[in-house]
């Protein structure tokens, strides 16, 4: 679906819409459920970071969390076995400022090759 709404306003062609379906296809047809474990909770993630940026945007706070129950989420939420919970997006108002906290400098935690 998303391919189609590119080709149609005109950011790719036809040509590179089917060559993308078919490469992802192969890729994920010889995957193995790790790597596709994976690479969800990569996309995930990067997805709830972006609403964290809109949220705050709009003067509210959030907290990714990821230390829940999975099986009593999954069932209080009716999900199905193909789907995976990876974290609690929690969304309001801070009752206080958050405090201050400490982080590893880029350098520390990066090593550019």
């Amino acid at each position: 679906v998303i391919y189609e709404m590119a080709v149609q306003a005109g950011y790719m062609t036809k040509e590179a819409k089917e060559q993308g379906l078919e490469n992802m296809l192969t890729f994920y047809g010889n995957a193995n459920a790790a790597l596709v474990e994976r690479n969800v909770i990569v996309d995930t993630s990067l997805l709830a970071m972006q609403m964290m940026l809109v949220v705050k945007n709009h003067g509210y706070d959030s907290v990714p969390m990821s230390g829940f129950n999975s099986a009593e989420i999954s069932k209080v939420l009716g999900m199905d076995d193909s789907m995976i919970p990876i974290m609690i997006l929690p969304v309001g108002k801070a009752l206080k400022p958050a405090h201050d906290t400490v982080r590893l400098t880029v350098e520390d935690i990066t090593t550019f090759i």
